[in-house]
């Protein structure tokens, strides 16, 4: 029999830099995607230094002199600014 976890779990990682709060998305999603190896999480972080996030089809060329970071983004087309304080919350189920 598969065991699947049904634990919720929210994480407060203070202040981090956004590429160490993405790695740890990815690795969350990909435990999930094994079986259910972690339950529902919700990270909770600011992100300092600010940077911008842009999706696979962005130019990362046009945004001269600020940090920039690709990621997973679907087809969003938007370029959100990562930075303390951005009021932002994003919720996501990964089945």
């Amino acid at each position: 029999m598969e065991s699947h976890s049904t634990s919720n779990l929210a994480v407060d990682l203070g202040t981090v830099e956004y590429s160490y709060c993405h790695s740890i998305q990815r690795n969350l999603v990909s435990l999930r995607k094994e079986g259910g190896r972690v339950g529902n999480t919700i990270l909770f972080c600011d992100h300092d230094p600010p940077v911008y996030t842009i999706g696979r089809k962005a130019e990362r060329s046009n945004y001269s002199g600020v940090d920039v970071i690709e990621v997973e983004r679907g087809r969003r087309r938007d370029v959100p600014l990562q930075r303390p304080d951005s009021g932002l919350l994003r919720l996501q189920r990964y089945a």
